[in-house]
């Protein structure tokens, strides 16, 4: 298998709160890498550390062999809370497109045919299309969301990362969203942080438990004895209503 992401004994510090400790980590191509882990746990650091955002107090850090930030176009973003004013005039096309700015094309970019080509491709495999000429203020939490993951994949990245895709949506929503995934990766690596447990359970391929250190990476099989060492509470509090059987026992060994 070829390694796209890999972290050697890193740690991450925000001034004097340690935000990572120790994390060693190996992430396969077209693997689909679920992160959980309680709030504040480091699991958003995580990511913008792989997407070069965040730069390691100490330790080694590789995207598709290179340091993190050094590899435009192949890391596809899509954060928790994206910083966009869905006040502003912007249409669906207009927001897609900003994807296709880097920081070497940021001021006085005029987009071409290839951008708008590269834009209608990604709505259709979306099914946004139509949607292309609507206000963003008017979309609902689901098509806003498959409008910020059409954002990130318009430079055709290698490694889609995710921060909580699915967060404040209904059912339906969800359900989209990850069938959405599911066919993405077949093309790319997806790591995504959720706290849907259910969710965690029948779609990732693997799992990452995260609390500052890492605690297991393997398998989506999950026991409440590891769960209550990642979270630190009962597990029923932690499901959002899920009951934690419908993860199934493990007989790996827990590293932490």
């Amino acid at each position: 298998m070829n390694t796209v992401v890999q972290l050697e004994n890193v740690d991450v510090y925000y001034g004097n709160m340690q935000a990572l400790c120790n994390i060693t980590l190996n992430i396969e191509a077209r693997d689909f890498l679920g992160i959980i882990g309680p709030n504040g746990g480091g699991k958003s650091t995580l990511l913008k550390l792989i997407a070069g955002l965040v730069t390691p107090s100490s330790g080694k850090v590789w995207v598709l062999g290179r340091p993190p930030g050094h590899a435009p176009g192949k890391i596809g973003y899509v954060p928790q809370r994206f910083n966009l004013n869905r006040e502003f005039p912007f249409s669906v096309l207009e927001t897609i497109l900003t994807g296709r700015l880097t920081k070497n094309n940021l001021f006085l970019h005029r987009y071409t045919a290839q951008d708008e080509l590269a834009v209608n491709e990604i709505m259709r495999r979306l099914d946004i299309y139509d949607l292309k000429d609507r206000q963003i203020i008017q979309l609902s939490g689901g098509q806003m969301q498959r409008v910020l993951i059409a954002r990130a994949l318009v430079m055709e990245p290698e490694i889609l990362l995710l921060d909580e895709p699915t967060a404040c949506l209904d059912a339906n929503s969800k359900s989209h969203i990850y069938s959405i995934l599911k066919d993405l990766n077949q093309d790319m690596t997806i790591i995504m942080v959720s706290h849907d447990m259910g969710v965690i359970s029948s779609h990732v391929k693997s799992l990452a438990c995260l609390n500052m250190t890492m605690f297991y990476h393997g398998l989506p099989e999950l026991n409440d004895t590891l769960l209550g060492q990642v979270y630190g509470c009962p597990v029923e509090l932690i499901a959002h209503g899920v009951p934690h059987r419908v993860l199934p026992h493990h007989q790996e060994e827990v590293h932490v």
